[in-house]
């Protein structure tokens, strides 16, 4: 039987009377998850566009997230040491353009971090101040459960086993 992904009632030449779903059904009251966990982002993906951005799974966006945070910081440390030096040392054109390099990798990390939060905001309402593992696991099991249980209604009352 073909159902309606979204409310789990059978579906009418492709039509759900009940939410007005239309399209391809589910078979018995499955879920549709649009978004596939992959467990793999890597900072390459990160140069994805918005749009590219938004079709990746929440689970995904967190872990990216938090590879992004890490790189970001791991600019900031390296800008930081630079203008430190910067204020010891006499400063060549090399220099300068090392200088501004840091820079602008900071900035690109910064707003990378940014595009990903305000897509969780859009989606969850908040972004996670911290990610770690721990989170991950617990969203990535949510989601797997979310996935798996059905959307079924049993109108018929389970019989109790007597007890004497």
């Amino acid at each position: 039987m073909s159902t309606c992904p979204y409310c789990g009632l059978e579906l009418k030449e492709y039509k759900c009377d009940f939410c007005g779903y239309q399209g391809e059904g589910n078979q018995d009251g499955k879920r549709t998850m649009k978004q596939k966990i992959r467990n793999a982002f890597f900072l390459d993906h990160a140069t994805k566009s918005l749009s590219e951005l938004e079709k990746c799974h929440t689970h995904d966006l967190l872990y990216g997230l938090k590879l992004i945070r890490a790189e970001r910081s791991s600019t900031f440390v390296t800008l930081n040491t630079i203008n430190n030096l910067s204020e010891h040392l006499t400063v060549d054109d090399v220099f300068l353009e090392t200088k501004n390099d840091a820079g602008e990798m900071y900035e690109y990390w910064t707003r990378k971090a940014w595009v990903i939060e305000n897509i969780l905001v859009d989606r969850l309402g908040y972004y996670p101040q911290r990610i770690d593992e721990n989170m991950l696991n617990r969203v990535k099991g949510l989601s797997l459960k979310a996935q798996a249980k059905k959307m079924k209604i049993s109108k018929e009352r389970k019989k109790n086993k007597d007890v004497h």
